[in-house]
C-alpha cells in the first residue's frame, strides 16, 4: 500500500474526497460481481454558533459507458440539533458555473438546480437532495451552509445497471472542510479487479491555488514529488 500526502501552499481553500477509481475509465470492469453497500458516514457540523460550511467536492450523475451502467448521488443532511437550523446550498460544475444537472429533493420545491433556498430543518429532520438524472455523465460539486452549524452531512455514490436496476456498487464520503489545506489519501488497490484509488480537489476561493503532491511508499521514502 501507498500513500500520497497533498499540501496546499497557497491560502485559498481546497477540499477533497476520495472518488471512484475509474471513473470515466473501465467502469464495466470494476464493477462487475461488486455489491458494496456501504455506510454514508456523516460530517456533522459545530454544536452551536455561526454557521457552517460544508462542502461536497464531487457529485456524480450519469452514465460514463454509454448507458451500459449509470451513476447517482444522494446527499442527507440531517438537523442533529435540538432547535430549527437554516440550510442553503449552491451546486456548480466542474468549471465554477452554475450546475445545469437538476436535483430532486424531498420538499414540496423540488427539484432544484444550481441552488437550494433558504430553507427551514425542524430538529431530527431530514433533507436528501439526489441526483439522478443527466444526459451523459456529468460531474458537478455543492456548497451547503447551514445556521446555526448543528447539522450531519452525508453523501453517497451508487452504481448501478441502465437496464435492470441492479446496484452494483454504493460507496459513502463524509462532506469536507471549506477551508482544508492538507490531506492524506491511502492508496488501496486490487489490481484483478481493476481497483484503485482516487480523488477530487476543488478550489474554493476565488484565485488559483497551488497544490503539491508527494507520494510515499509504505517505509516513508518520497517516490515523487510535484507542484
Amino acid at each position: 500500500m501507498n500513500s500520497g500526502r497533498i499540501w496546499k501552499t497557497g491560502i485559498l481553500a481546497v477540499v477533497v474526497t476520495i472518488a471512484f477509481a475509474g471513473l470515466v475509465f473501465r467502469i464495466e470492469e470494476w464493477t462487475k460481481g461488486l455489491g458494496s453497500d456501504l455506510v454514508a458516514l456523516g460530517q456533522t457540523g459545530e454544536p452551536a454558533g455561526p454557521p457552517v460550511t460544508k462542502i461536497i467536492p464531487q457529485i456524480v450523475v450519469g452514465s460514463f459507458d454509454g448507458n451500459v451502467t449509470k451513476y447517482k448521488t444522494v446527499m442527507e443532511i440531517v438537523n442533529t440539533g435540538s432547535s430549527p437550523v437554516s440550510v442553503t446550498g449552491s451546486f456548480y460544475n466542474p468549471d465554477g458555473s452554475p450546475s445545469t444537472i437538476a436535483f430532486d429533493t424531498n420538499l414540496p420545491a423540488s427539484p432544484i438546480r444550481s441552488n437550494l433556498a433558504v430553507t427551514g430543518l425542524e430538529a431530527n429532520h431530514v433533507l436528501v437532495i439526489t441526483g439522478e438524472n443527466a444526459p451523459l455523465g456529468t460531474m458537478n460539486w455543492g456548497k451547503i451552509v447551514s445556521n446555526p452549524g448543528t447539522v450531519s452531512i452525508s453523501t453517497f455514490f451508487e452504481i448501478r445497471d441502465v437496464v435492470t436496476n441492479v446496484l452494483y456498487s454504493r460507496v459513502g464520503v463524509e462532506a469536507s472542510p471549506a477551508n482544508m489545506a492538507g490531506f492524506v489519501i491511502p492508496r488501496i488497490r486490487n489490481v484483478t479487479g481493476g481497483l484503485d484509488v482516487g480523488f477530487v480537489v476543488v478550489n474554493t476561493g476565488s484565485v488559483p491555488a497551488t497544490i503539491r503532491a508527494t507520494l510515499r511508499d509504505t517505509t516513508g521514502a518520497i517516490l515523487r514529488s510535484k507542484t
